[in-house]
């Protein structure tokens, strides 16, 4: 499959904003109108012989009205089927080269078919506007967050697609759960909008959720950091989702986003490994310090802390 840039090509961005397509989008969308007239021009041809064949071939003279009759209908049909892609709207569209935009919240919605072959259609819905896409792009795609999509008016085919930058994370406990209280309503209630919009508020916390998390390594040695002093430990370090503080008495507080706080205790043992009971048990914690970074490994993941601004 394509790459993100490659699907939407930020070089384009500035022609699209300005409300026009590029010319490489343009011979795009060209090339899927040629392919719809090259399969109209393949059914009229069967369409028209049927109906050649209807009125030249000899027969009864008693079938001779009803056999003319269904073979300038077939006729009639073959020159319909010509004149169709005259009226597509999404050659109006390549023709004109006008790009609109939207922008806001965005989710996206599948649509398989009814029919036998079981294809699917692929959708972007922002602000209420459905804009329908390809597989390769529908998958590029961010599941959550706010963009600004570029789509022909016509046919409301996506163009192009630029993501914004999140909203600021929340800057405290009740602001958090005011977020997952919202995205709760909007799943319960179905409100498609409502439900965007809170997901788009919750992808920036997420996005910096993933930076402030490091991939342990594949196939980990099952040592523990050691060296640490724990003079240098004592402060209050921050994580997007939670802050510890490792105070000077030998306690240890982790306060989460939420606000739900738990209590414990923490120091450092003869080979300077960092001991902690926050999590059950007092034992070993993996832990590596570099400068004002604290790498904390916890259930799997390696959570990054920075150090705040008072301990």
């Amino acid at each position: 499959m394509p790459d993100r840039a490659e699907l939407f090509p930020v070089e384009a961005l500035d022609e699209n904003r300005s409300g026009h397509l590029t010319s490489d989008q343009a011979r795009r969308f060209q090339g899927m109108v040629d392919g719809r007239r090259q399969s109209t021009r393949g059914l009229a041809v069967p369409v028209g012989a049927i109906g050649a064949l209807l009125l030249i071939l000899s027969g009864p003279a008693s079938s001779t009205v009803k056999r003319h009759l269904t073979g300038w209908g077939f006729m009639a049909a073959a020159a319909m089927i010509l004149i169709a892609p005259t009226f597509d709207p999404l050659a109006a569209d390549v023709q004109e080269r006008r790009v609109e935009m939207v922008q806001g919240a965005v989710a996206k919605t599948r649509l398989r078919s009814t029919s036998r072959t079981g294809l699917a259609r692929y959708y972007l819905d922002i602000e209420g506007r459905r804009l329908r896409t390809f597989l390769s792009a529908y998958e590029a795609a961010p599941d959550a967050g706010y963009v600004r999509a570029y789509y022909l008016p016509r046919t409301r085919r996506l163009v192009n697609l630029e993501r914004l930058p999140n909203p600021p994370l929340p800057s405290s406990p009740d602001e958090v759960r005011n977020m997952f209280g919202r995205m709760a309503r909007a799943f319960f209630t179905g409100d498609r909008l409502a439900s965007a919009n809170a997901r788009a508020s919750a992808a920036g916390l997420m996005d910096a959720l993933r930076e402030t998390t490091i991939e342990p390594p594949d196939a980990p040695d099952g040592r523990i950091a050691e060296g640490l002093e724990r003079q240098a430990l004592v402060g209050t370090w921050k994580h997007t989702v939670a802050t510890v503080t490792l105070a000077e008495n030998g306690t240890a507080t982790v306060m989460t986003i939420t606000g739900a706080s738990r209590a414990g205790h923490w120091s450092i043992d003869a080979h300077g490994r960092l001991l902690t009971d926050v999590t059950g048990t007092m034992e070993p914690t993996d832990a590596v310090l570099e400068g004002d970074r604290l790498t904390i490994h916890l259930e799997g993941r390696r959570l990054m802390f920075i150090r705040g601004a008072s301990a």
